[in-house]
């Protein structure tokens, strides 16, 4: 269950979402409880983040964050700027495109804390409930897969050097310089399947076609290919 500053009683009301004295405890607008851990978010506009930096209110916040596993500033309403990159603030005439920048990249690499950006409040509500749905889903291997394009060429084939220095690099202890020092030893990753071609389409969801892929990637046991 979403949790709410009740100082964000506008956000609690579009997320329809209890107010709580808990998320103040975190430095947070927003507690979001995952399977993964704590997340906590603060909802701040450009003009705010600006302001809470010279009273001493974003200092406070970091600290107060630090326990969570994951944090998370919703900047809201995208900043405009003058031609010559400056904020167009009437208080912050001289806060440049750089500098905000920097002030984000402050937050994500020295204290942690993500920066997203929404257009209003809407977006807001959007980005957090994306981000409880996210952080409470299954493990996501998409970008770990291999491009399609790649089973084209040879990859795959224990003899191509970048798929065996990859392969290789799947082991403990094992980096980039050990595993080229491994390819160039050997000429191809030095290992096979412990079981025949027809013993691997036992295992559930492996066919004829997956199983005669693998035994070609390292072969199998005793050196004999099986095809049956």
């Amino acid at each position: 269950m979403l949790l709410v500053s009740p100082s964000d009683w506008r956000l609690a009301e579009a997320l329809d979402s209890p107010t709580s004295s808990a998320p103040e405890k975190y430095g947070s607008d927003v507690l979001v409880p995952t399977h993964r851990g704590l997340l906590g978010i603060q909802r701040k506009t450009v003009s705010d983040l600006l302001r809470s930096m010279t009273d001493g209110r974003l200092s406070q916040s970091i600290r107060k964050m630090k326990p969570l596993v994951f944090k998370v500033c919703v900047l809201e309403g995208y900043p405009e700027f003058t031609g010559e990159g400056r904020l167009i603030l009437p208080y912050a005439t001289s806060f440049t495109k750089a500098r905000l920048r920097n002030v984000l990249r402050s937050l994500w690499y020295t204290h942690g804390i993500r920066t997203e950006i929404t257009a209003d409040m809407d977006d807001t509500v959007d980005a957090v409930r994306e981000l409880e749905k996210w952080l409470n889903g299954g493990r996501r291997s998409t970008l770990l897969r291999r491009p399609k394009e790649e089973a084209k060429n040879r990859w795959g084939q224990p003899d191509q050097a970048e798929f065996a220095k990859y392969f290789l690099q799947g082991f403990p202890g094992v980096g980039p310089e050990t595993s080229e020092a491994i390819y160039r030893k050997f000429g191809k990753i030095p290992m096979a399947w412990t079981c025949t071609e027809a013993e691997l389409r036992e295992v559930y969801g492996i066919g004829p076609v997956t199983s005669r892929h693998l035994i070609g990637m390292l072969g199998s046991r005793d050196g004999v290919e099986e095809f049956a």
